[in-house]
């Protein structure tokens, strides 16, 4: 493998170094992320096999390997290690010392996510994929984990604070007021995502600050969509360009009247990330009904629904079925009437996040039915502790407290007044949200270390570790995907069914996420092409370039 610089920002870096490559690329052509007929298709892969996602010193080298092995996504010493291992083996996705540790083994055995000098805590891992979502000051947190299927993260009825805080403090996420501020901005311009320093820059930041993400005051419109167009994801100009594209049109992601605002923009405006098959119906509402985020059918069911209904998340078979149910209705994700038990623990001691009378049930099993997210006993133990102290993600009070700090520390994730209640209840018992033999082992490690998140074996290792650990986001299906690296480090964002697709490219090449000039050009092409998210001619630019 290529040596490669620890220097090196991750993904949502500024001051890329050497050159970037395609991200991910399919012969140049950009497959469906979702496929209309209900199944995903590899979201970053041709044939299974993942190519490099990026090089540290300028040349992309392989992420997924042709021979069916997953190789290092990313080395912070210049070295890169297998990330997962088609082999059944999975190795560490990040390793502060420059070395992948296992995070998770399809062979029925989860290794340590990343190190714990190198902060990598695995968040979510379903059959086999993890996949990253975030890094912060050498911590790395996940998001969410599916089985080729994509979970809301967030969904309240009220306010997103901020997502990720450069100051430690977390603004909202979405904000509930109809108007999308900056994602990523200091003074209108974008700040890296990851800092070469391994520290984690603000992602959304005016001032230092996050502002909402995504905004929820009204209907949330489609994430994804197949057969609409993709608007700008991210604008400087206060303008989205289309994030993705399946038929060329693109439907709105979030908006207050039936308008995608601007996801990323700096005028406040949000525009559509994703949308579904030609109709995208509200990811998050605040109307109380939670509609589906990703659709296999085509159509959008609810996924999170404030009145306590929780409708199919994804479906496996082109079918939406519940993700979490009890009698064929999914309850709510984030029930304002359930009860959310803290994500993150307040103790500084990490207990079993889903347990299901002590075994951890699949989040996603393969016959595409979704099994208990949250424990069965309707109780949620700390999902993630900060230091001992647990700060509410989302509140019910509709602020939303900060995901990640920025110091190390995690805050809530989900509380309503400080305390964090049940993610996802159904009818009061927590589901087991992901589990291959049905046990459950700690999610977050309080003494820094990181226990294996998920392991085939039937044993849940620690999810995040509460001090400056790296956290996995999303975990798919045999595949983990680095999102955003820690230091320096390019995580993959989604991996599906054991294939990973190209998730940004048109022809192979990566044309900048961000431009300098403030313009973000299409992620995802729709016509079946993918425009290059981060490079001109096969090269990779800035992601975000402060310059």
């Amino acid at each position: 493998m290529a040596g490669r610089d620890s220097s090196f920002p991750g993904w949502w870096c500024r001051g890329l170094t050497g050159e970037f490559q395609a991200l991910l690329s399919l012969s140049g052509e950009f497959q469906a992320l979702l496929s209309l007929s209900g199944e995903f298709q590899a979201l970053l892969s041709l044939s299974g096999e993942f190519q490099a996602l990026l090089s540290v010193s300028g040349e992309f080298q392989a992420l997924l390997s042709l021979s069916g092995e997953f190789q290092a996504l990313l080395s912070v010493s210049g070295e890169f290690q297998a990330l997962l291992s088609l082999s059944g083996e999975f190795q560490a996705l990040l390793s502060v010392s420059g070395e992948f540790q296992a995070l998770l083994s399809l062979s029925g055995e989860f290794q340590a996510l990343l190190s714990v000098s190198g902060e990598f805590q695995a968040l979510l891992s379903v059959s086999g994929e993890f996949q990253a979502l975030l890094s912060l000051s050498g911590e790395f947190q996940a998001l969410l984990s599916l089985s080729g299927e994509f979970q809301a993260l967030l969904s309240l009825s009220g306010e997103f604070q901020a997502l990720l805080s450069v100051s430690g403090e977390f603004q909202a996420l979405l904000s509930l007021s109809g108007e999308f501020q900056a994602l990523l901005s200091l003074s209108g311009e974008f700040q890296a995502l990851l800092s070469v320093s391994g520290e984690f820059q603000a992602l959304l930041s005016v001032s230092g600050e996050f502002q909402a993400l995504l905004s929820l005051s009204g209907e949330f419109q489609a994430l994804l969509s197949l057969s609409g167009e993709f608007q700008a994801l991210l604008s400087v100009s206060g303008e989205f360009q289309a994030l993705l594209s399946v038929s060329g049109e693109f439907q709105a992601l979030l908006s207050l009247s039936g308008e995608f605002q601007a996801l990323l923009s700096l005028s406040g405006e949000f525009q559509a990330l994703l949308s579904v098959s030609g109709e995208f119906q509200a990811l998050l509402s605040l109307s109380g009904e939670f509609q589906a985020l990703l659709s296999l059918s085509g159509e959008f069911q609810a996924l999170l629904s404030l009145s306590g209904e929780f409708q199919a998340l994804l479906s496996v078979s082109g079918e939406f079925q519940a993700l979490l149910s009890l009698s064929g209705e999914f309850q709510a994700l984030l029930s304002l009437s359930g009860e959310f038990q803290a994500l993150l623990s307040v103790s500084g001691e990490f207990q079993v996040l889903l347990s299901l009378s002590g075994e951890f049930q699949a989040l996603l099993s393969v016959s595409g039915e979704f099994q208990a997210l949250l424990s069965l006993s309707g109780e949620f133990q700390a999902l993630l502790s900060v230091s001992g102290e647990f700060q509410a993600l989302l509140s019910l009070s509709g602020e939303f407290q900060a995901l990640l700090s920025v110091s190390g520390e995690f805050q809530a994730l989900l509380s309503v007044s400080g305390e964090f209640q049940a993610l996802l209840s159904l009818s009061g018992e927590f589901q087991a949200l992901l589990s291959l033999s049905g046990e459950f082992q700690a999610l977050l490690s309080v003494s820094g270390e990181f226990q294996a998140l998920l392991s085939l074996s039937g044993e849940f290792q620690a999810l995040l570790s509460v001090s400056g650990e790296f956290q996995a986001l999303l975990s798919v299906s045999g595949e983990f995907q680095a999102l955003l690296s820690v230091s320096g480090e390019f995580q993959a964002l989604l991996s599906l069914s054991g294939e990973f697709q190209a998730l940004l490219s048109l022809s192979g090449e990566f044309q900048a996420l961000l431009s300098v000039s403030g313009e973000f050009q299409a992620l995802l092409s729709v016509s079946g092409e993918f425009q290059a998210l981060l490079s001109l001619s096969g090269e990779f630019q800035a992601l975000l370039s402060l310059s």
